[in-house]
């Protein structure tokens, strides 16, 4: 089943952790330029927008949209497609947590696919960059794996875990390309 398949069925709970994974696969990317950078508030502030993310959903939607706004005022959704190195593929990151966060403010299941497609897209960049072409298929993999564990009424920590390991995965790939 697909992301939009799912969208179909999940509960919003569901969609979130969902793109939660997502986000956690993809931020590795986006920590690591960020630190290269020597940007601790921005740091900060990424990793607290994963983090709020991974909480149970809060009925405050005026914190998901505030922080999604406080992530259009980042570098990386400033300057987007100008970004170069792993600045450019850390945009994708940032634009996945920004779709994620959109969803919860909203309270919609429409921004799941949005959130899904950035994912693939940041993955497809990043095994273009390195030659790595299996990287959009093992993302590709992991959405539908975490679809499956959702629906089969899995743990955030099991998704979460999965994720991570996924993510660094990805992080290695891009960084033993750029550190040649």
């Amino acid at each position: 089943m697909n992301a939009d398949q799912f969208a179909g069925v999940a509960s919003l709970q569901q969609a979130a952790l969902f793109a939660a994974g997502c986000a956690e696969r993809a931020c590795g990317v986006l920590f690591w330029a960020v630190s290269e950078d020597d940007r601790r508030d921005d740091l900060d502030r990424y990793h607290e927008a994963l983090e709020l993310l991974w909480r149970p959903l809060s009925s405050d939607v005026a914190r998901y949209s505030s922080t999604r706004s406080g992530l259009e005022r980042m570098r990386e959704m400033r300057f987007g497609d100008e970004l170069e190195g792993s600045a450019a593929h850390a945009l994708y990151a940032a634009v996945v947590l920004h779709s994620a966060l959109g969803m919860l403010a909203r309270r919609s299941l429409d921004g799941l696919a949005e959130c899904s497609a950035a994912a693939r897209n940041g993955a497809f960049r990043i095994g273009a960059r390195t030659g790595h072409h299996l990287v959009l298929d093992l993302e590709e993999r992991c959405q539908a794996e975490d679809v499956e564990r959702l629906l089969d009424g899995g743990s955030a920590d099991e998704l979460r875990e999965s994720a991570r390991r996924r993510g660094r995965e990805r992080l290695r790939l891009l960084y033993e390309h750029y550190r040649r």
